[in-house]
C-alpha cells in the first residue's frame, strides 16, 4: 500500500497570497504563532490602530506602508489573506450572513 504524503511546503506554496501596497510586495506564505500571539493580544485592544498593527505584524511592513491607507483597505487585506487561507470558513460566514 502507497503512504500517502502530506507535503506542507508544496501545501503553503499553493496557498500564499502577495499583497502589493504601492510599489512594494509581501508575500504571505502562512502566519506564525508568534505572530498569531501579537494578534491576539491586539484584538482585545480598544485602540483604532490596532486592525494597522495587526497588519504590520503580518506582512512584516512598516508603518509608512500602511500610511497611504484606512479601514476599508485594511479590512479587504485581512480578508483576502484570511479567505486564501480558511476557504472552507469563510463560505461558512458568508452562508451565515
Amino acid at each position: 500500500m502507497a503512504k500517502k504524503v502530506f507535503n506542507v511546503d508544496e501545501f503553503l506554496a499553493n496557498k500564499e497570497v502577495l499583497i502589493q501596497l504601492g510599489d512594494k510586495e509581501f508575500l504571505v506564505q502562512d502566519i506564525s504563532l508568534d505572530v498569531m500571539k501579537q494578534i491576539d493580544e491586539l484584538r482585545n485592544s480598544k485602540d483604532i490602530t490596532a486592525i494597522r498593527d495587526m497588519l504590520k505584524a503580518i506582512l512584516g511592513c512598516d508603518e509608512k506602508d500602511l500610511e497611504p491607507y484606512g479601514l476599508v483597505a485594511y479590512n479587504a487585506i485581512l480578508e483576502a489573506i484570511y479567505d486564501n487561507f480558511f476557504p472552507d470558513i469563510s463560505q461558512k460566514r458568508v452562508l451565515k450572513s
